[in-house]
């Protein structure tokens, strides 16, 4: 396949040269959104859908489960599909759990604290949400010691293994809420039924992509990611290691169109190999100083060209601030304005300047 035509398909199997729908159809295309900032989580779905989207859209859908934002894998926040969230976590929650053991032991939890900690956390959500600290101090109240990082720890155990998600929006947090009491008890799912449903989720909205994208992408061993491979059978169409689903979205000839894609995006984040649509070196512009927090990006004709960050003027909006990877950046401006009014739009902001980074 030639990186032409990968960039061309990505772009539709991502929804951005074709918009998908609503906030649901965008996180059922791409099966989960990372979305550890909660402002770019918005922004990365709002881009996959039609003009006229704005923020709210994607807290009322929230509001109304029709997604979750939860810790289904690689124990990182995503935005899921609802029908996909149980699956996912009965494949690697448990794993997330044993690469944390030796610090859960050096921070001195047990199975009896474990145990007492999930007690009090079941009867205060029972039937209603808290907040973290609010959680904490429900803790306190109890007599644990699960102060600061035992008690994050603590936390993050009951997320990734799928007791707790987060529920009801409060300006730009969520609560946490019991998931068997937010959303539907899924159907049991056989271990090869779940990985045959992880891999055809994750191929229908980052196609083309190969095995080993998508066991980085799940958090999964290689081994199960070709088990998954092998029970999918004919659903997925195979292409020089790259994977496609037999009924996926028709591609343009050659990618068009330019974007102001969110931090964390999918386009980008959701691949082990990530050089057919960015430069060398991207990684380290990108993710500055590969301290994690990856920077909102730029991508013109499938091809990730820059980074931007926003100026905040107050009341008066916010200027952008585009920074392109090689050549002259002059044209860049120009050329992302009409999608940076779109995220203005949609996150409720006034934009005023885009420039250059200096």
């Amino acid at each position: 396949m030639t990186t032409t035509a990968l960039r061309s398909a990505r772009l539709a199997s991502h929804g951005l040269s074709r918009p998908v729908g609503g906030a649901a159809d965008v996180v059922g295309r791409l099966g989960a959104v990372q979305g550890q900032d909660f402002g770019a989580l918005r922004w990365a779905i709002g881009a996959r859908m039609p003009r006229g989207a704005r923020a709210a859209d994607i807290d009322r859908a929230l509001e109304a489960r029709l997604i979750v934002r939860g810790w289904p894998m690689r124990g990182t926040l995503h935005a899921v599909d609802p029908a996909l969230f149980h699956p996912l976590v009965s494949l690697t929650g448990e794993r997330v759990l044993r690469q944390m053991a030796g610090r859960r032991r050096a921070l001195g939890i047990d199975d009896g604290l474990e145990h007492r900690a999930r007690a009090v956390l079941e009867h205060e959500l029972a039937g209603g949400s808290r907040s973290r600290e609010e959680i904490r101090e429900a803790w306190r109240a109890a007599g644990l010691e699960a102060e600061r990082e035992r008690g994050s720890h603590l936390l993050y155990g009951f997320a990734v293994t799928g007791l707790i998600c987060l529920g009801p929006v409060s300006g730009n947090r969520q609560r946490y809420v019991l998931t068997e009491e937010w959303m539907p008890k899924a159907p049991p799912r056989s271990h090869d039924e779940a990985l045959a449903l992880a891999l055809t989720s994750y191929v229908r909205g980052h196609a083309p992509a190969s095995v080993e994208d998508f066991a980085w992408w799940a958090g999964l061993t290689k081994h199960d990611a070709r088990r998954a491979r092998e029970i999918a059978g004919a659903a997925l169409v195979e292409e020089a290691g790259l994977l496609s689903p037999a009924d996926g979205p028709e591609a343009s000839a050659r990618p068009g169109g330019s974007y102001a894609l969110a931090g964390f995006d999918e386009y980008y984040l959701g691949y082990s190999a990530r050089d057919r649509v960015a430069p060398a070196g991207a990684m380290d512009l990108i993710v500055p100083g590969r301290n994690g927090m990856f920077l909102p990006i730029l991508v013109h004709g499938g091809r990730v060209v820059g980074t931007w960050r926003r100026v905040p003027r107050g009341k008066a909006g916010t200027d952008v601030e585009v920074r392109a990877f090689d050549g002259d950046g002059a044209a860049m401006p120009e050329r992302f304005a009409p999608s940076l009014a779109r995220w203005a739009a949609f996150a409720g902001t006034q934009l005023g300047e885009v420039r250059p980074a200096a």
